[in-house]
């Protein structure tokens, strides 16, 4: 195992905290947008910019996305 990223946090700095968050939530947000890619999908009258938008920022989640 290796240290991807290392966060640190200044005291009283909401965004550093923010942020750290946000890491923390990132496998979690994910799995959300997976599991919503295939709900939309199933519904009437979704659109194809609806999961465009959800493939692409999985993409750029996992490191798929086109540079």
């Amino acid at each position: 195992m290796r240290v991807l990223a290392n966060v640190h946090i200044e005291p009283g700095n909401g965004m550093d905290v923010a942020n750290a968050r946000l890491i923390a939530a990132a496998p979690d947000l994910v799995d959300a947008l997976r599991v919503a890619y295939s709900d939309i999908r199933r519904l009437p009258g979704y659109t194809i910019d609806m999961l465009g938008r959800i493939e692409a920022a999985i993409a750029r989640a996992t490191g798929d996305a086109q540079s």
